[in-house]
């Protein structure tokens, strides 16, 4: 599957040398990204869905999960003119986390971001902060917004606003994800001015350090 997506991706490359054969090959490459896409949170949403196993949860600093996941993303975002700032609260504390599952799930959420912004030098701001005894993760974009119906629906199996590479699965599995650690998630969005995403998580309690 990756293979076949190297190879879309070096013939997309390949517009002038195509010239008039363009229209009808970016009609094909854009099936079959979608079929990649599709396999690809297919495969997600089977592991995903399977059994969570409790020895996979570990604890993990905030700070470090955020910046495993935006190394993944940002040499996509550099490449597509997208501009990332990041806020992180001093206050650090740990989570239990399945790493894979959550960064997975948190990876979802800012490909969308840049997907939003893409094309127009557009910016995504991704902040944490600690509430007591949780911690938020938010990921905002200036993008082109959502309608309210449109919102009301993005966590549905199937529901895609991406018509044509949209499958309707990541923020799916995303929810699933986040709810399998007893976290929120929850979206807000305005047409023409950007979209939120937060995610708030427990933190792991402290022990208490005895005093004499």
């Amino acid at each position: 599957m990756g293979s076949v997506e190297m190879l879309a991706d070096q013939l997309a490359q390949s517009r002038e040398r195509l010239g008039t054969q363009w229209p009808e090959m970016e009609a094909y490459l854009e099936m079959i990204q979608k079929s990649v896409n599709r396999c690809k949170e297919l495969a997600d949403l089977w592991l995903t869905l399977g059994k969570r196993d409790p020895q996979r949860m570990k604890p993990m600093h905030v700070r470090r999960l955020v910046e495993d996941v935006l190394q993944s993303v940002s040499p996509v975002a550099s490449n597509q003119g997208v501009r990332i700032e990041v806020f992180m609260d001093e206050s650090d504390g740990e989570i239990a986390v399945d790493s894979v599952q959550m960064l997975r799930a948190l990876h979802n959420v800012l490909t969308n971001a840049i997907e939003a912004v893409t094309g127009t030098k557009g910016m995504i701001r991704v902040s944490c902060r600690r509430h007591e005894d949780r911690v938020e993760i938010r990921v905002e974009d200036n993008g082109c917004g959502i309608s309210e119906e449109d919102a009301n629906r993005v966590f549905e199996p199937y529901y895609t606003t991406k018509k044509l590479t949209g499958t309707g699965l990541g923020l799916f599995i995303t929810k699933k994800v986040v709810e399998d650690h007893h976290g929120t998630i929850e979206l807000q969005s305005t047409p023409a001015v950007g979209t939120a995403i937060s995610i708030q998580l427990p933190l792991l309690e402290r022990p208490e350090v005895a005093t004499a």
